[in-house]
Parts: structure tokens; sequence; C-alpha cells
């Protein structure tokens, strides 16, 4: 019988770039993957062309090595909720991909509201920061919609007491809980290189120096959301690894994107779908010092946007014409807790604008192709810049 086609993927940071951290492949990390590519192998053929006397082509050369592959991954909040006074959990596959991409992750610890007004927030001790994201999650509210509600940190009297930057959809009781976040930001530089190994059939390679080239979050009604990566990288070697972790089917259920609003400058939208691109800027950084001329593949900057599909108004190409900059807070995942799990997560920035207002028909009806830019918010305060993206897993 012929071979199928079997795949899987595993991942870990490298020491050093180009480095494989693990030569037993114990220190990877096996990924849920539901679309692990055929590696493309780039390996440069050095053209010759002798002047032999004959018309004829002449044998290439072997050059430097190369390599690009993709995987399309379930997207998750956290892997066990942080309750009033827990700890975020250990990171998983997620984390690998967001500290690679982002660099900057911080974790605060849940604890639980006292009490709450219409844009107030007391907690029973002081874990929020200004800027910060609270997901806030209590049994049966809002009514009818009941899922986390995440809000933004406009204040803080370093008592626990905080002003939201949004009024709640139902004011949070004193038996609500602020649950545990983990938060990511971009740096300038982006985090470490990678390396993964991927299987062929019965075939394992390993890819050295790794770097996410093409970053995307979908989510669409009829699908669970998605992180889809695109991966370049330094060298391909064909070779087993007695130690990787086992291969099991993932345990855990994706985010799926219902109770999940969509606001901009303080107006929810309506959307049939989403793609938060992180507009990844990379760059070869070559080095005649390195074996395959390379040092690095640098993470130059990120550019994100959000493309989303509401319904068509002239109020919503308005926007656009004013050039109107506002806030912006995506939502992926109800986050109800159950089985040990809350399974929410924020996009937020600061600062966005609406920069595309397309119209489609669907049956009848015009609805919009709109596409939201995450652009520079300046300072928060004297000295102090405004965050410019958050990721925020609770």
């Amino acid at each position: 019988m012929a071979r199928r086609r079997k795949m899987a993927a595993w991942a870990m940071t490298e020491p050093t770039y180009g480095t494989d951290g693990s030569d037993n492949g114990s220190g990877y990390t096996f990924l849920p993957a539901t679309g692990v590519s055929l590696i493309t192998d780039t390996l440069a053929l050095l053209e010759t062309n002798w002047d032999l006397g004959r018309n004829f082509p002449t044998a290439k050369l072997a050059g430097r090595d190369a390599w690009a592959a993709e995987l399309d991954l379930p997207w998750t909040g956290l892997g066990t909720a942080a309750g009033d006074g827990a700890s975020p959990p250990a990171e998983d596959y997620l984390d690998l991909f967001l500290k690679h991409i982002l660099a900057t992750s911080t974790t605060v610890d849940g604890e639980g509201v006292a009490s709450s007004g219409n844009t107030d927030l007391e907690l029973a001790t002081d874990s929020l920061d200004v800027q910060d994201l609270a997901a806030v999650y209590e049994a049966g509210i809002p009514s009818g919609a009941v899922r986390t509600q995440w809000r933004r940190m406009l204040t803080d009297d370093s008592a626990g007491n905080y002003t939201t930057s949004d009024a709640w959809d139902s004011n949070p009781t004193a038996s609500a809980v602020c649950y545990g976040t983990r938060t990511y930001q971009p740096s300038d530089a982006g985090g470490s290189s990678m390396s993964l190994v991927v299987r062929q059939d019965d075939q394992d390679y390993t890819l050295s120096g790794g770097r996410v080239v093409g970053a995307r979050i979908t989510g669409a009604l009829d699908d669970w959301s998605r992180l889809k990566l695109a991966i370049v990288g330094d060298n391909k070697t064909a070779e087993s690894k007695a130690s990787l972790p086992d291969a099991v089917p993932f345990a855990r259920q994706p985010c799926k994107p219902l109770l999940s609003p969509l606001r901009f400058g303080g107006t929810e939208y309506e959307t049939q779908g989403f793609e938060f691109d992180f507009g990844i800027s990379a760059a070869e950084r070559g080095s005649t010092a390195a074996a395959q001329g390379r040092a690095e593949w640098e993470s130059i900057a990120v550019k994100p946007m959000l493309t989303f599909s509401p319904l068509y108004t002239d109020a919503l190409n308005a926007l656009r014409r004013s050039a109107t900059e506002g806030r912006m807070l995506l939502q992926i995942g109800a986050g109800v807790l159950s089985g040990g799990e809350l399974n929410t997560t924020a996009i937020y920035a600061e600062n966005a604008q609406l920069t595309e207002v397309g119209s489609t028909d669907e049956n009848g009806r015009i609805r919009a192709a709109a596409k939201l830019e995450v652009v520079d918010p300046g300072y928060w305060s004297a000295g102090v810049l405004s965050r410019f993206l958050q990721i925020v897993r609770a």
C-alpha cells in the first residue's frame, strides 16, 4: 500500500538564531495544528554556465539553505481560568508564538469584585493598572447574553477602585470575578527565533532559524477561531528525534466567535466574521559569516489591521470620509466559565482608524467590507506612552 500524507508539527524557542536547542526533541511543544503545510524547500541552486565551446548548460551548485511552511492552529483563551487569587497557568503553544511575534508579556492574577457602578469597578485588592484590560465574569450577566465583559481601565486610585472606558452592559456585583490574564504587547524587535520539527509521512525534518512573517487571527460564524501563520527559516535537516512529545488530539475547545462583540469608538458593530492581521514586516539580515548567508530574519514592525463585515450604513462610510479615530475592542469567545476554563480573548487598540468601507450585495442586503487600521495613540500622560496594541487571554 502506498504511503499516505501524514503531518504533524512541534516548535520551540531557539537559544541563538539558527540553533536547535533540543537534540532529542524533548524541549519541543506539540502543536495541535489542523493545517500543517508541506515544507517549501528553497535551497538556492547557483548557475554556473561554464564556457566550454559547447552550447549546453552546465550543472548548478548547491547554495545556501532556506525553507518556508504554514500552520493553522486553534485560537483559545488560557488553559485554566485564573479565579480569585489565582495566577494564569503555564504558557502553552499560543504563548510560544505570541512571545515570538510580540515579545512583551505581563500577567495579572484573578481578583474578586467588591462592587461596581455604570463605569466603575471596585476590586478586593488593587491588582490592575491604568490601560489594563479587565475580564469580568459573573453567572447570569449580562441577562440573555451571558459572557465575560472586557473593559479597559481608565483611572486607578491605587486602592482597588477604577473607572472604565465604557459602561458595563450589566453592572457586575460582588459575585463577579475579575479573572487573571496574560497580556501581549509589541516591541520593536519581536521575540527570539524558533525551530520547528515537521513530520511529512514518516520523515521528520528539523527547521531552524524560523521567523513568523505572516500572522492572522480569523473567526467566522460557521467556524471556530484560528491562528494562521506563515514562517520562513534558515536550515532544513532530515533527522529523527527520539523524545518528541506525543502527538495527541486537542483536548480543549477553541474560541467560537459567538457572543463576541466588536466595538469601535464606543459603538458596537455586528459582523458575520473578522480577520485580524498582525501586519508583520520582516527582513533577512545577510551575513557572509553565517553558514546560510544570514544572521537573522528580523521582525521590523507590526502594522495591525482588523477586517470585518457589518451591515452597510452611510454613517459607517462617513467615519471613513472624516478619517475618524477611536478605540477598538474585539472580543473572541464568550468567556463563560466551564470545565475550569473561561476561554476568551480581547484584542484592544487605544487608537484605530476606519480606512476602508467597501460594499457587497448579500441576498439583496448591502453589507460592508470594512477595515480598521491600528495607529499610533500618542501619549497617555506626560512621559507615558499609550499602549499601541494589547492581545489579552483569559
